[in-house]
């Protein structure tokens, strides 16, 4: 008897295997995922998570007609990550997925990296105390101190925090913190995690429809010379997948022309409505802030007050009518 399964966890498909021999098949299946689990070279630094490394044969080839991706479990030691060991290499500079890299370009990669999420989670500390500086709740050489350390990102680290702590964002501002010995302790003052995040994934959002819109507007340019260069080569046209009468090859070109300047208009508009979200603190009140900034906001009212007072005295002063006449 024959039998025909589908593996959809693995995306390949096992076309009539006996049934009889099934059992031998599972027992070598086995062992060779134990061999692979004792392989160094399936094993990846420590950077903790509980995940799974993806591999494929050796003899296999991107391009090549989809081959069985083999998934080898790893036992959950805290400080293990995914790779893709194909014949490109990913790191932490990659974001990690099927459609990175089959399809996705190293441009849109590295935005959509795990590192550059940590480097715009680091920059969104950074205006935010900036913000704080100038409000008077931080001090100048706290600020100064953070950008210093804004860019020494320390991954190994940051995966060594969050294997203890399950966190990582909370992971990344702990080690951003050690590194800053002078204002360290002012990171992340009154906020929530997402006041971090939403506001760096805008950020990746952004720059992701920029490099769209850039890689969009050059391929309808090419696109537009093509349609003049074959406005007025003729071919024949089809109907309900039949010849029918004759076309241009640059009318069918300006066809598809069209449905693409559709979608750039639309990546446009998508673009342009972007917003960051603001930083409001837990559950979205403010009130940290509210509370934070009330002294502060007392002492700039009496300088501006005192301000004011001043002003009045210097151009609203009685005018001494004697010295004036003897002018």
């Amino acid at each position: 008897m024959y039998s025909r399964t589908v593996s959809a966890r693995l995306g390949h498909r096992r076309l009539f295997h006996d049934s009889a021999s099934d059992d031998e098949n599972q027992v070598q299946r086995t062992a060779e995922r134990a061999s692979h689990r004792q392989s160094p070279a399936h094993t990846t630094p420590d950077v903790g998570a509980d995940q799974c490394v993806y591999s494929r044969t050796e003899s296999a080839h991107l391009r090549s007609p989809s081959p069985p991706l083999q998934l080898h479990h790893i036992p959950r030691a805290g400080t293990m990550r995914p790779t893709m060991e194909t014949e490109a290499h990913f790191t932490h500079d990659t974001y990690l997925s099927p459609f990175a890299w089959r399809y996705g370009s190293q441009e849109m990669r590295a935005i959509w990296s795990e590192a550059h999420k940590r480097r715009l989670w680091r920059r969104v500390w950074v205006a935010l105390a900036a913000a704080q500086e100038q409000a008077g709740v931080v001090m100048p050489e706290q600020l100064a101190d953070v950008r210093r350390h804004e860019g020494a990102l320390d991954m190994a680290r940051s995966a060594e925090i969050e294997a203890e702590i399950h966190h990582d964002l909370v992971a990344e501002l702990r080690c951003f913190a050690e590194q800053c010995a002078i204002g360290g302790g002012i990171l992340h003052l009154g906020a929530t995690s997402a006041d971090i995040e939403d506001n760096a994934d805008v950020i990746r959002l952004q720059e992701s429809l920029d490099l769209l819109l850039d890689r969009t507007h050059a391929l309808l340019t090419t696109l537009a010379e093509r349609i003049e260069a074959y406005a007025d080569h003729v071919c024949l046209g089809f109907t309900h997948l039949q010849p029918a009468e004759p076309t241009t090859v640059g009318y069918r070109l300006a066809g598809y022309a069209q449905d693409l300047l559709s979608d750039y208009d639309e990546l446009q508009r998508v673009r342009a409505r972007l917003r960051a979200k603001g930083i409001k603190g837990a559950v979205g009140t403010r009130t940290a802030y509210a509370q934070m900034l009330a002294p502060h906001r007392r002492r700039a009212a009496a300088r501006e007050s005192n301000r004011f007072i001043h002003t009045r005295r210097c151009f609203f002063q009685p005018m001494n009518l004697s010295s004036a006449q003897a002018m």
